[in-house]
C-alpha cells in the first residue's frame, strides 16, 4: 500500500523522486530517521491534503528571472509571459523549452549567457511589450529564431554581442516604440530590414566596428530623439535612412573613418537640437543636406581630415545656437554658410586651409560670442566690414597670415570683451579707429609685429579691463589719447619695447587694478600725470630701465594694495608725495639701487607694510616713514642700516 506520508518525507530527506522509487519504502538506513516537526502532523492518523508532492505550476502572469536550466525548463507550458522575462548567466545552449512562447508582456531581457549561440527556442514568438535587450552573449552569433517577432513596444537593444554577424532573423518586426539601439557588436556587418517603421524616438548606432552599410529603417521619417551614427569604423554609407526628414533633438554623425558621403541623409530638412558632424576621415563634402533648412540648436563641423567646403549648407537659413566649425584641415571656405539670416554664435578655429570667411559679407551684426581663431591661412577679415556691432564678445587670436582688422573699420560697439591675440604677423589694429565702446574690457596680447594701437583713438571709456601684454614690438600706446577714465583694470604688462605712458595723458582716474609690470624699455611713467586715484591696487614691477615716479606726483588714492617691487634703476620714490592714502597693504620689495623712501612719510597704510630685499634703503628712511604712519602692523629686513 502507497504510504503518502512516508513518500512526502523521502523527498524531503533524498532530495527527488529518485531515491523514493520504491513508493512507502525508504532508503535503507533512514527508516528510522523521525521526520522533521514541519513535515509531520501532531495527529499521527491526520494527513495534510495540500501536501501532495507535486511541483508547483509556474505563475506565467508574473515577471521571471532565469538563471538555471531547470528554471528555464519550468516555464515550457507558458505560451505568454504576462511581466518581465530576463534570461541572464545561464549555463544554457538553447531556449529551446521556449518553443510554446509567443508573447512577453514585459521587457525581454537575454544578457550574459556565456555559451548561448543562437535564440533557437523562440521561434513562435510575435511580440515583447517592452524592450528586448540582448546583450553581452559572448557566442551569440545569429538571431533567427526571431523570424515572426513583429512587435517590439518598447525598445530593440542589441549591445555587446562579439560574434553576432548578422540581425536579419528580426527584420520583421514592423512595430517599434522608442529606440533602436545597436552597439559594439564587433562582427556585425550590416543593418537591414524593419522596413514598414516611420517614427522612432532615437537611433543609436555605435562601435560597430564591422559594419559597412545600413540599409534598414526604409521608411523612417522622423527621429522624434536623438539620431547617432558614431565610430563604426567600417561604415561607408546609410542609405536605409534616405527618408529622413526631421531628428527632433541632436543629429550626431562622428568618427565613422570610411564614411565618404552624407547623400544618404538627403531628405533631411530640420534639426530641433543640435547638428554634430565630427571626425568622419573620410567625408570630403557635406553633399546630401541641401535640404536642410533649420537647426534648433548647434551646428558643429569638426576635425575632417578631406572636408574641403560646407557648400551643402547653402539651404540653411537658421542656426538658434552656435555655428562651430574647427579642426578641418582642408576646408577653405564656409561659404555654404551664406544663406544665414542672422548671425549666431560663431567659432571658427584651427582650420590651418581656410582663407575665406566671405558668408559674414551683408551682415551687420554679430548676435554673440565671436572667435576667429589659428586659421593660419586666413589673411583678411575684410568680409566682416558690414559688421557695425557686437552684443557679445570678440576674439581674434592664432591667425598667423592676419595682417590687419580692416575688415572691422565700421565696428562702433561691443557688448562683451573684444580681444586680438597670438596674431603673429598683425601690423596694426588701425581697424579699429571707429570703435567708441567696449562693455567688458579689450585686450590686445602676444601680437609680436604689433608696434601701436593708434587705431584706438576713438576709445573713450571702455569698461572692464584694458589690457595690453606681451607684444613685444608695442612702442607707445599714443592711439589711447582720448581716454579720460577707466571704469575697470589697466594691464600694461611684458612690452619689452614700450618706452613711454603718453597715451593715457589725460587719464584722471582708474576705477580698478593698474599694472605696469616687465616693461623693461620703460624709462619713466611720463603719461601719468593726470592721474590721481587708483580703485584697487597699484603694482609697479619689474621694470628693467624704471628710475623715476615722478609723473605720479598727482596720485592722492589707492584703494587696494601698493606694490614697488623689483624695479633695479629706481632710487627713490620722489613723486609719491601727494599719497594721502593706501587702502590696503604696502609692499616695498627687492629694488636694489632704492635709496630712501621718504615720498611716503605721512602717507596712511591702512594695512601692514613689508620692506625686504633693498639693501641700500637707508635705515633712517623707512624709519621716518614708519615713525609717522598709520600703519598696521610692518616687517623689516634687508634694508641699509648704517645710514
Amino acid at each position: 500500500m502507497f504510504d503518502l506520508r512516508s513518500f512526502c518525507i523521502c523527498l524531503l530527506l533524498s532530495g527527488g523522486i529518485a531515491g523514493c522509487a520504491g513508493g512507502g519504502n525508504l532508503d535503507p538506513g533512514m527508516g528510522e530517521r523521525p521526520p522533521p516537526d514541519d513535515v509531520v502532523d501532531d495527529d499521527d492518523d491526520a494527513v495534510d491534503d495540500d501536501d501532495t508532492g507535486d511541483v508547483e505550476p509556474v505563475d506565467c502572469t508574473a515577471d521571471h528571472e532565469v538563471r538555471t536550466a531547470a528554471e528555464l525548463e519550468a516555464l515550457a507550458d507558458c505560451e505568454a509571459i504576462g511581466g518581465m522575462l530576463r534570461i541572464t548567466e545561464t549555463p544554457v545552449t538553447t531556449l529551446a523549452p521556449l518553443a510554446a512562447l509567443t508573447a512577453v508582456g514585459g521587457d525581454l531581457l537575454i544578457d550574459r549567457n556565456a555559451l548561448l549561440v543562437s535564440l533557437a527556442g523562440l521561434d513562435a514568438l510575435e511580440s515583447v511589450g517592452g524592450t528586448l535587450q540582448l546583450q553581452t552573449n559572448a557566442l551569440l552569433e545569429e538571431v533567427d529564431a526571431l523570424a515572426a517577432l513583429t512587435f517590439v513596444g518598447t525598445d530593440l537593444v542589441v549591445w555587446d554581442n562579439p560574434r553576432l554577424e548578422s540581425l536579419d532573423g528580426a527584420a520583421g518586426v514592423s512595430a517599434l516604440g522608442e529606440a533602436l539601439i545597436i552597439n559594439d557588436n564587433d562582427s556585425l556587418t550590416r543593418l537591414g530590414g524593419w522596413t514598414e517603421i516611420e517614427s522612432l524616438q532615437t537611433v543609436f548606432v555605435h562601435g560597430n566596428s564591422a559594419l559597412t552599410r545600413i540599409e534598414a529603417l526604409s521608411a523612417l521619417t522622423t527621429v522624434r530623439g536623438i539620431l547617432e551614427i558614431t565610430e563604426n569604423d567600417a561604415l561607408t554609407a546609410a542609405e536605409g535612412l534616405a527618408a529622413l526628414t526631421t531628428v527632433g533633438e541632436l543629429a550626431k554623425v562622428g568618427h565613422n573613418r570610411l564614411l565618404s558621403g552624407l547623400e544618404w541623409l538627403g531628405n533631411l530638412r530640420s534639426v530641433g537640437d543640435t547638428l554634430w558632424l565630427s571626425a568622419n576621415d573620410s567625408l570630403t563634402s557635406l553633399a546630401g543636406l541641401e535640404q536642410l533648412a533649420t537647426i534648433g540648436a548647434d551646428l558643429i563641423v569638426g576635425g575632417h581630415l578631406l572636408l574641403g567646403d560646407v557648400d551643402a549648407l547653402s539651404n540653411l537659413t537658421f542656426v538658434g545656437g552656435a555655428v562651430n566649425v574647427q579642426g578641418n584641415a582642408l576646408l577653405g571656405d564656409l561659404d555654404g554658410l551664406s544663406g544665414l539670416v542672422s548671425l549666431p554664435e560663431i567659432r571658427v578655429g584651427d582650420n590651418p586651409a581656410l582663407t575665406s570667411i566671405d558668408f559674414l559679407l551683408g551682415h551687420e551684426a554679430l548676435g554673440r560670442y565671436f572667435w576667429l581663431g589659428n586659421n593660419d591661412a586666413l589673411g583678411s577679415v575684410d568680409a566682416m566690414s558690414n559688421i557695425t556691432s557686437a552684443a557679445a564678445s570678440i576674439r581674434i587670436s592664432g591667425n598667423n597670415a592676419l595682417t590687419n582688422v580692416d575688415g572691422l573699420s565700421n565696428l562702433t560697439a561691443v557688448g562683451g570683451a573684444l580681444t586680438i591675440d597670438d596674431n603673429d604677423a598683425m601690423q596694426n589694429v588701425d581697424g579699429l579707429s571707429s570703435l567708441t565702446s567696449v562693455t567688458e574690457g579689450l585686450w590686445i596680447y602676444y601680437n609680436n609685429i604689433l608696434t601701436n594701437v593708434d587705431g584706438l583713438s576713438n576709445l573713450v571709456s571702455p569698461g572692464g579691463a584694458l589690457v595690453l601684454s606681451s607684444n613685444a614690438a608695442l612702442q607707445n600706446i599714443d592711439g589711447l589719447s582720448n581716454l579720460v577714465s577707466m571704469a575697470g583694470t589697466l594691464y600694461l604688462v611684458n612690452n619689452p619695447a614700450l618706452t613711454n605712458l603718453d597715451g593715457l595723458s589725460d587719464v584722471v582716474s582708474i576705477g580698478n587694478r593698474l599694472r605696469i609690470v616687465n616693461n623693461d624699455s620703460l624709462v619713466d611713467l611720463s603719461g601719468l600725470e593726470a592721474l590721481t586715484s587708483v580703485g584697487s591696487y597699484l603694482q609697479i614691477d619689474s621694470n628693467g630701465a624704471l628710475a623715476d615716479l615722478g609723473a605720479l606726483a598727482n596720485l592722492t588714492t589707492v584703494a587696494g594694495n601698493l606694490y614697488v617691487r623689483g624695479n633695479p634703476g629706481l632710487t627713490s620714490l620722489d613723486g609719491l608725495e601727494a599719497l594721502v592714502t593706501v587702502g590696503g597693504s604696502l609692499y616695498l620689495r627687492d629694488n636694489p639701487v632704492l635709496t630712501e623712501m621718504d615720498a611716503l612719510i605721512g602717507t596712511t597704510v591702512n594695512g601692514s607694510f613689508e620692506i625686504l630685499g633693498n639693501p641700500v634703503l637707508c635705515d633712517s628712511s623707512v624709519g621716518a616713514f614708519a615713525g609717522a604712519c598709520s600703519c598696521g602692523p610692518g616687517s623689516v629686513a634687508d634694508t641699509d642700516t648704517g645710514c
